[in-house]
C-alpha cells in the first residue's frame, strides 16, 4: 500500500464508517507519509476508539496526533482540539495528572476561547471529584466568564456555556450552603433560558446532565422540594428506559432511591436495589448506592446489614471492587479516590452504625472498628491538604475530619484508652495554624528571593480578597484577577516543590506531640483539661473531657450537654455587662457554679485542680468564655480564678510547637495607644495613654501615643520587640481588624506580618472573637498574632472598660517585672482587683474579658542571683580588708 492509496482508503473508510481493528488504524498510519493526512488519520481513530470506549487506544492515536503537528500548526484550533480530546481521553482512563497537564497546556496557548472555556470546565469537574470544591467552583466560573463575554455567540459557544452552567451548579450543590444554593439556582435559570431560545441544545447527555442537576438542587436540604426533585429523576429514567441506556437507568434509580429514603417513603430499597441491577461498571455509582442501602437498614434497624452494605461502598470507594477488608486504604488508594464528599457521608454512616451496634451488644470490637474507620478519614483528609492550597478547601476539610475526630473521642473514652482519646482530642484543633507557623518559620534552605516573591504574591492575593465581596453573583474584573493570581501562586509553589520538595513534606508534616510526652514534660503544679464537643446529633450533643497531670490521667464525660450548651450562653450574656440588679447577680451565680460543676465533675477533679495552674483547652463554643469567672461555691460567690493561675491554649501540640520557636528581640517593650481617631465613629480613649506610660516606666521600652501610634510605625517598629502592648479599639466582625491613629491592621495582613514577640496584649474590644471554624477554633486578631510569630496572646472576650483594663494592665506588668510568670502575673492582677472593688465594680465584665494564650513562662529572668554573687564578693572583700589590718 502506498501512502496515496493508503489515504484513499482512508477516506473510503470513513465514508463507509466501517469500524477498524488497531492493527488496521496502525497500518494505515504507517504507510502514510503526508503530514497532514497522518494528522487527519489519527485523529479519526483517537475519537473512534474513545467513541468505543477504549480509552487506552484513544490516547495512544491521540498522542501520535499532536506529535505529528509542526510548530507552526502548534498555533492552530485543530492541535488545541487535539490536546483537547487527549486531556479527555486521559481522565476518562483515570490518568488525571497527565489529562491536568493537557488541559493547562490548552489554557496557556489561549488559541480560542471556547476551547480554553471547556478546559476550564474539565478541571472544575475534576478538582471537585478531588474534593477541592472551592478551587472547582473558581475554574467553572472562570469558564463561564469567559464565554459570557464573548460577543459573537454560536451553537458551540452556547452548548459549552450550558455545559459549565450545569457542572457549576452541581458544584454549589455540594457546598450545600445556603449562598451557594442561592448561585445554584441562579446558573440553571441561565441555563433554562439558553434551552428555550435553542431547544438544540437538550441533546442526550445534556437532557440528562440538566435534569439531574435541577433534582439535586431541589432535593438538598435548603429548597428539600421533594416533587420537584421527583420529577426532573423521573424524565431522566423514562427517557433511559425508551433508549435503553442502563448508565442513566442506573444513575435515576439510585437518585429516586436516595430521595424516596430521604423523605421516608416505603419504595426507596425498591429503586436502590433496582440501580445495582443495571449498574455494569460504575463504581462510583455503585458505592453511593450501597451507601443508601446500608443508610435504609440502620434507619430500620438492622444494623448488621448495614453494616454489610457501608463496607461494601466503601470498598468500591476505595477501589477494592467490593471486597471488604480490615486493612487500610494505601496512600494511593486513598489518592485515586473520587467523589470524596459521599466518601465521608459513608464514613459517617459506618460510625453511626457501630456504636448502634455497640449500644446493642455492648462489644467493645465495635468501639475499636470506629477508632479505625476514624484513621482512614483522617489519611484521607492529609491527602487533601497536602494537595490543596486553597485556605477555604482546607477548612472545608478540617470541619468534615472534626466530625469524624470528635466520634473517635466517644469510643476512646468508653474504651478508657486514654493515649488514643488524646491523639484525636489534639487532632481536631489548630493544625493549619501549627502548619502556618512552621511555614513562617522554618525555610529549608530557599532562596530568600524566592521566599520574599512567594510572600510578595500570598500578600496580594490575601488583600484582593479583602476588596472584594465575595457573595456577589457577578463574576466582576477583580474575581477574575483574584483567580489569575491564585494561579500564578499555585505555578510558583509547584515549582518551588521541584527545587526543594523538602520544604513542602516538612511544612506539611505535623508532628503531633504524644500523651506520654506531655506528662512527662509537664510542671507537677499544672494541670491539663481538654475538651471536645461533639454536637454532630441535633438531638443529643456530648462532650468528652480528658484530665492530665504529670502522675496521672482520666477522663469523664459531660452530663446533660444540651442544657450545659444553654447555660453557655446565658453565662456569655451575663459576663459581658456590669451585673447591677440582685436578680442578675443571683442568675450569674446559679448559672456559673452549675458550669463549674458540668466542667468540673466529681469531688476527686475538683480536690486535684485546686490551687493549681490550669491549662484549659477548650472546643469550639467554649473558645469564647473565661473559666476564671465560674462560682465554686453553692452558698456564696467565689471565684474560680481565686483559687487557680488560669491559662489557655489551642492545643497542646500547638504549644509544644510555637514555645520551641526561636525568636531574637532587640527591644524588652514597645506599646501603641493612638488614642484618638481619624475614624469619627469611634470614641476617644484617654485612659490609655496612662495606661501605656505607666507600664513603660515599669517595663523599660518604647512607647507611641496619637499620631505616632500609626500603622506605619507599628509594623517598622514592632518586629524584634519582646513584648507588644496595644492599647487600642478593635472589632470583631466579619473582617476583624485593630485600630491605630490614622488606619487598621486587617486580620489578613497579619497573616503575612512577622514579630518575634514573647508577649502581644492587646488591650482592646473582642481580640479573642471572630469566626469559628471547625476543627481549627476562633479566626481571631490573637489567633493572626500566634499566626505571625508571637509566643503568647493576652486577649479580650468582649467590650472592655478603660479604667479597669488601665488598672489591670498596669498590675500585671508589675508583676511581670519581678519575674513572676506570665500566667501568675495576669492572675494575681484580677485577683488584686477583686479585692480592692466591691458591689457591682467586680462583676466579671470588670475583670474577667481578658484571657491569656498560649506560652505561660517568664518573661524577665530572675535576677537574685546576680545580687547573691555581687553580694558575696563585697563580702569577701571585707573580709579580705579586715584580715589585712589584722595583720
Amino acid at each position: 500500500m502506498s501512502g496515496q492509496n493508503s489515504y484513499e482508503e482512508f477516506v473510503k473508510l470513513k465514508k463507509d464508517k466501517r469500524v477498524v481493528r488497531e492493527i488496521e488504524s496502525d497500518r494505515f498510519l504507517h504507510f502514510a507519509k503526508d503530514t497532514a493526512h497522518i494528522i487527519e488519520m489519527a485523529h479519526f481513530f483517537s475519537v473512534q476508539w474513545y467513541n468505543k470506549k477504549k480509552y487506552d487506544l484513544a490516547i495512544k492515536y491521540a498522542k501520535i496526533e499532536i506529535r505529528h503537528f509542526n510548530d507552526q500548526q502548534k498555533k492552530s484550533a485543530f492541535y488545541e482540539n487535539a490536546l483537547y480530546n487527549l486531556g479527555r481521553f486521559y481522565f476518562k482512563n483515570r490518568e488525571f495528572g497527565k489529562g491536568v497537564h493537557c488541559f493547562k497546556t490548552v489554557i496557556e496557548a489561549n488559541i480560542t476561547q471556547i476551547k480554553v472555556a471547556k478546559s476550564y470546565d474539565e478541571l472544575g469537574k475534576y478538582y471537585r471529584r478531588k474534593g477541592e470544591l472551592y478551587k472547582a467552583w473558581d475554574y467553572s466560573k472562570k469558564g463561564i466568564y469567559l464565554l459570557e463575554t464573548k460577543v459573537n455567540k454560536n451553537y458551540s459557544l452556547e452548548s459549552s456555556l450550558l455545559s459549565l452552567y450545569i457542572n457549576t451548579t452541581i458544584i454549589c450543590n455540594e457546598l450545600d450552603t445556603k449562598t451557594s444554593t442561592k448561585h445554584g439556582i441562579e446558573l440553571l435559570k441561565k441555563a433554562d433560558s439558553l434551552i428555550e431560545s435553542n431547544q438544540r441544545l437538550l441533546f442526550a447527555n445534556k437532557f440528562y446532565s440538566f435534569n439531574v442537576t435541577y433534582a439535586n438542587l431541589y432535593a438538598n436540604s435548603y429548597l428539600n422540594d421533594f416533587s420537584k426533585a421527583k420529577y426532573h429523576y423521573t424524565k431522566n429514567l423514562q427517557r433511559g428506559i425508551k433508549e435503553n441506556d442502563s448508565s442513566v437507568i442506573s444513575n435515576s434509580y439510585v437518585n429516586l432511591g436516595e430521595l424516596y429514603y430521604r423523605h421516608q417513603k416505603d419504595s426507596a430499597l425498591f429503586y436502590l436495589q433496582s440501580s445495582l441491577q443495571f449498574n455494569s461498571n460504575d463504581k462510583i455509582r455503585k458505592a453511593e448506592s450501597y451507601r443508601n442501602i446500608s443508610d435504609y437498614y440502620r434507619e430500620k434497624g438492622n444494623y448488621k446489614l448495614a453494616l454489610k452494605n457501608i463496607e461494601t461502598s466503601l470498598s468500591w470507594s476505595f477501589g477494592q471492587n467490593g471486597n471488604i477488608t480490615s486493612d487500610i486504604p494505601s496512600q494511593y488508594q486513598l489518592f485515586e479516590t473520587g467523589d470524596r464528599r459521599d466518601v465521608f457521608k459513608a464514613i459517617k454512616i459506618k460510625i453511626n452504625i457501630l456504636f448502634q451496634l455497640y449500644k446493642k451488644t455492648k462489644d467493645s470490637k465495635y468501639l475499636k472498628e470506629v477508632i479505625h474507620t476514624v484513621t482512614i478519614s483522617d489519611r484521607l483528609v492529609t491527602v487533601i491538604l497536602e494537595n490543596s492550597f486553597e485556605i477555604n478547601t482546607k477548612l472545608l476539610w478540617r470541619k468534615e475530619a472534626s466530625d469524624a475526630y470528635v466520634k473517635g473521642v466517644r469510643a476512646a473514652c468508653l474504651l478508657e484508652d486514654k493515649d488514643v482519646m488524646f491523639h484525636f482530642m489534639e487532632k481536631n484543633k489548630a493544625l493549619l495554624l501549627i502548619q502556618s507557623i512552621k511555614e513562617n518559620t522554618v525555610q529549608y534552605d530557599l532562596p530568600k528571593e524566592l521566599l520574599d516573591k512567594r510572600l510578595a504574591l500570598k500578600e496580594s492575593i490575601l488583600n484582593l480578597e479583602d476588596n472584594i465581596n465575595q457573595n456577589q453573583d457577578v463574576y466582576t474584573k477583580e474575581k477574575d484577577s483574584l483567580f489569575e493570581l491564585k494561579k500564578i501562586y499555585q505555578a510558583f509553589n509547584d515549582s518551588l516543590y521541584k527545587v526543594n520538595p523538602k520544604y513542602f513534606d516538612e511544612k506539611l508534616r505535623i508532628e503531633q506531640i504524644s500523651l506520654s510526652e506531655v506528662k512527662k514534660n509537664l510542671d507537677p503544679n499544672t494541670v491539663i483539661i481538654e475538651y471536645a464537643l461533639d454536637e454532630q446529633n441535633n438531638e443529643e450533643k456530648n462532650i468528652f473531657g480528658l484530665v492530665i497531670t504529670s502522675r496521672n490521667t482520666f477522663s469523664f464525660e459531660v452530663k446533660n450537654t444540651n442544657d450545659l450548651l444553654i447555660k453557655l450562653e446565658q453565662y456569655r450574656s451575663l459576663i459581658s455587662r456590669p451585673l447591677k440588679k440582685k436578680k442578675e447577680l443571683n442568675a450569674f451565680r446559679e448559672v456559673s457554679y452549675l458550669l463549674y460543676q458540668q466542667l468540673f465533675p466529681g469531688e476527686h477533679l475538683k480536690k486535684l485542680i485546686k490551687n493549681k495552674h490550669l491549662l484549659c483547652i477548650p472546643d469550639v463554643t467554649m473558645q469564647n468564655i473565661p473559666f476564671e469567672a465560674f462560682n465554686v461555691s453553692k452558698e456564696s460567690l467565689e471565684y474560680l480564678i481565686e483559687q487557680n493561675d488560669i491559662s489557655y491554649a489551642y492545643s497542646a501540640s500547638f504549644l509544644e510547637y510555637n514555645s520551641k520557636t526561636r525568636r531574637n528581640t532587640n527591644t524588652d517593650f514597645i506599646g501603641f495607644a493612638p488614642i484618638q481617631f481619624s475614624n469619627a465613629n469611634l470614641s476617644e480613649l484617654s485612659t490609655t495613654e496612662k495606661e501605656v506610660l505607666s507600664i513603660s516606666a515599669v517595663v523599660k521600652g518604647e512607647t507611641y501615643l496619637l499620631d505616632q501610634a500609626s500603622k506605619e510605625m507599628f509594623m517598622k517598629k514592632s518586629e524584634e520587640a519582646r513584648i507588644i502592648h496595644l492599647a487600642t479599639h478593635a472589632n470583631s466582625g466579619e473582617k476583624p481588624e485593630i485600630y491605630f491613629f490614622n488606619d487598621t491592621i486587617k486580620l489578613h495582613e497579619l497573616y503575612t506580618y512577622k514579630n518575634n514577640s514573647d508577649l502581644v496584649v492587646l488591650s482592646a474590644c473582642q481580640t479573642n472573637l471572630g469566626k469559628i471554624n471547625k476543627g481549627e477554633g476562633v479566626f481571631s486578631l490573637a489567633r493572626g498574632f500566634f499566626y505571625s510569630g508571637a509566643n503568647t496572646v493576652v486577649s479580650s472576650l468582649w467590650n472592655v472598660n478603660d479604667t479597669s483594663t488601665s488598672n489591670i494592665m498596669k498590675d500585671f506588668y508589675e508583676d511581670l517585672s519581678t519575674s513572676s510568670s506570665k500566667v501568675t502575673a495576669l492572675s494575681n492582677a484580677k485577683r488584686k482587683y477583686l479585692k480592692e472593688h466591691s458591689l457591682s465594680e467586680v462583676s466579671p465584665y470588670y475583670w474577667a474579658s481578658f484571657v491569656l494564650i498560649g506560652d505561660t513562662n517568664q518573661i524577665f529572668e530572675n535576677n537574685f542571683i546576680y545580687y547573691y554573687i555581687v553580694g558575696l564578693l563585697v563580702l569577701i572583700f571585707f573580709i579580705f580588708i579586715f584580715f589585712k589590718k589584722k595583720g
